[in-house]
């Protein structure tokens, strides 16, 4: 065999040794990512780059999957940004650690958590995120939301080194809302979701005159930051500092009947009360106190009625 036949081999053979590699490499990643990153119907093709209709180069397959990953979280936190929160803070470095809460030894920087976020990196899970609450978790670093932007509540934490946190899904035979702890090195940042759009409470006066009207949440601007958890009785208690944009109507007394004295739109802030009981698997909102109306004087408590 020829010196140059020969180098033609190797160099072959070299080729396919690589490109080998390379594919078996993001196979492995492939592997690792589909159980971890909750992906969508139609996403793993956006990811590969694979185009049905013309059948596509096949240089897309040679295409690093992490590249097209970060891609992807792009253009996932673009359509993100036509949400109607208002601009959240600046984010700070914090340091974890696996055994302050128990776990295995470990340390980890989470850089740029929010002061309403709570995190989760490596085998660490923030010991104030808690099953049957609900939550939206933003990848840390990114301005991108798991789960479209949807607050679901969280069901379970799983044991081991990479916990897998499950949510609740739209279907009760398959559900793909979850992923592991460890899935992403710069972590996960999860924030508090007390009250949503829809909510409905009742009016009480803080002077014992009993339920003064009504309010319907219309949108919750900002952030909910929660700030403080108990146990009470068997029942996990969950306050959050929130503001709202409120359907306020008023009641008036007439012949021992109470009727819609007038209606407004109100800005308002409070500390919700979120309370999972003992015998449930999901907590549900209770009330909200030091709310401030225009036409209560003094302050006054919204309550969820049963």
């Amino acid at each position: 065999m020829s010196m140059e036949t020969l180098t033609s081999s190797v160099g072959s053979l070299v080729d396919e040794n690589l490109f080998g590699a390379e594919m078996e490499s993001e196979e492995l990643l492939l592997r690792r990512l589909s159980p971890y990153a909750t992906l969508r119907p139609g996403d793993l093709s956006v990811l590969l780059g694979l185009q049905n209709q013309t059948g596509g180069s096949t240089d897309h397959s040679r295409r690093k999957l992490t590249s097209l990953f970060d891609n992807a979280i792009v253009e996932r936190s673009e359509s993100d940004g036509e949400s109607d929160k208002e601009p959240e803070s600046e984010g700070r470095d914090v340091v974890v650690r696996g055994q302050d809460i128990g776990d295995l030894p470990s340390e980890y920087v989470v850089r740029g958590l929010r002061p309403h976020e709570m995190p989760v990196i490596g085998v660490y899970v923030d010991p104030k995120i808690t099953p049957g609450f609900r939550y939206r978790i933003r990848r840390v670093g990114t301005e991108s939301y798991l789960f479209e932007g949807r607050a679901l509540t969280l069901l379970s934490v799983g044991l081991g080194y990479g916990k897998r946190l499950t949510f609740a899904g739209d279907s009760l035979i398959f559900n793909d809302n979850y992923f592991w702890s460890d899935s992403d090195p710069s972590g996960f940042a999860f924030s508090l979701d007390a009250v949503q759009p829809g909510d409905e409470l009742k009016v009480y006066g803080n002077d014992g005159t009993g339920v003064i009207g009504e309010v319907k949440v219309i949108r919750v601007p900002g952030v909910q930051k929660e700030i403080s958890r108990e146990v009470v009785n068997g029942n996990v208690v969950k306050r959050a500092q929130v503001t709202l944009e409120c359907q306020v109507m008023y009641y008036q007394c007439q012949q021992g009947r109470l009727n819609m004295k007038l209606s407004d739109v109100e800005h308002m802030t409070g500390e919700a009360v979120i309370v999972k009981k003992k015998k449930s698997r999901v907590a549900a909102l209770d009330s909200i106190h030091g709310v401030v109306l225009a036409c209560v004087p003094g302050q006054c408590t919204l309550q969820v009625e049963p």
